[in-house]
């Protein structure tokens, strides 16, 4: 990755505050239609996901948001929750 850029996404250090991601959905006038918490085993860590009516999903870690790729909270919600995402979440290559 570019030394250059902020977030590395290598730990579950840095992430959005929950506030600011409600926020942001609430000035673009998206629902949301799921929200949940994923916590790691033997950490404080968490990060919070939205489903949003579109099909669309969010994460505050903002991977999918910054690089177009879902990060491994997207994916233990799709796994663990059986939500059905849209492949236009996908940045295309």
């Amino acid at each position: 990755m570019s030394k250059g850029m902020l977030n590395q996404f290598s730990d579950d250090a840095t992430t959005i505050s929950i506030n600011y991601l409600l926020d942001l959905l609430y000035q673009r006038a998206w629902t949301i239609r799921l929200l949940f918490k994923v916590c790691r085993y033997n950490s404080d860590a968490h990060h919070y996901v939205a489903v949003l009516e579109s099909g669309h999903v969010i994460c505050d870690c903002m991977m999918i948001t910054n690089l177009g790729i879902p990060c491994r909270h997207i994916y233990t919600v799709l796994f663990h929750a059986k939500v059905m995402f849209h492949l236009a979440m996908f940045n295309a290559r």
